[in-house]
């Protein structure tokens, strides 16, 4: 009967394991110099601090943002500091379509600037391939992480 149960518990722990190369995360492509200029237009300014910032010291983390489904270009890898809001500005207000944070990172993405108005919460790595499955695509104007 132990062995039985060893046996058991051995092969479901063997059937669990991951296969490598099966990964369902999107892999990143990199961007070419000028894409996003000849694509949508001027980049100099992604983000905007929607108010000012405090002094306090704040860790900077980062957040991976598509105009795309399966985070694929345009793309841009956005600097945040956490616990501030941030508008997003030019061609990438209302333009995202998945966005991925940092690991260890939480985001949150909001309808109108300034972190107001209805939201997707909770936001974590690898984070959300298609928007459009939570009626979120191509509307976010701020965002917010910590």
């Amino acid at each position: 009967m132990k062995l039985s149960l060893a046996s058991s518990v051995l092969l479901a722990l063997a059937n669990a394991v991951a296969v490598p190369g099966t990964s369902h995360e999107a892999e990143r492509v990199p961007v070419p110099e000028g894409y996003f200029e000849s694509h949508i237009g001027s980049v100099g300014f992604t983000l905007a601090p929607a108010g000012s910032l405090k002094m306090a010291a704040r860790a900077v983390t980062h957040v991976y943002v598509c105009i795309n489904a399966d985070f694929k270009p345009a793309c841009q890898n956005l600097s945040v500091n956490t616990g501030g809001c941030y508008n997003l500005v030019g061609n990438w207000n209302d333009a995202i379509s998945s966005i991925g944070p940092d690991q260890g990172t939480t985001c949150t993405i909001w309808y109108n600037a300034g972190c107001s108005g209805r939201s997707v919460v909770n936001i974590i790595y690898p984070g959300i391939y298609n928007l459009g499955d939570f009626k979120f695509n191509d509307v976010a104007s701020s965002i917010k992480c910590v």
